[in-house]
């Protein structure tokens, strides 16, 4: 699997000196292009997950979940959308 990542097969070509550090850079671009479209195809499709449009929304919504996790860890009979209050 670790083989298969973004850029390992990109940069195979230039570590046989079958091209150009400026072709791979042009392809790696793609490669990663492609990939973060394709992530965000597959996370449009999941219902339970939040967009943040800005990023203090997304700082608040990440310190909400971690101070709740904390919670959890505390006290382990409390679940997580317990102590998120969303029960």
């Amino acid at each position: 699997p670790g083989l298969q990542t973004v850029g390992y097969r990109e940069v195979l070509p230039l570590l046989h000196n079958r091209s150009s550090a400026e072709k791979i850079a042009e392809t790696l671009v793609r490669a990663h292009w492609r990939t973060a479209c394709r992530q965000r195809t597959w996370l449009r499709k999941e219902p339970k997950l939040v967009w943040a449009s800005d990023p203090a929304g997304a700082e608040r919504r990440i310190e909400e979940f971690l101070g709740a996790a904390q919670d959890v860890l505390k006290n382990p009979s409390v679940g997580l959308k317990q102590a998120l209050g969303r029960t």
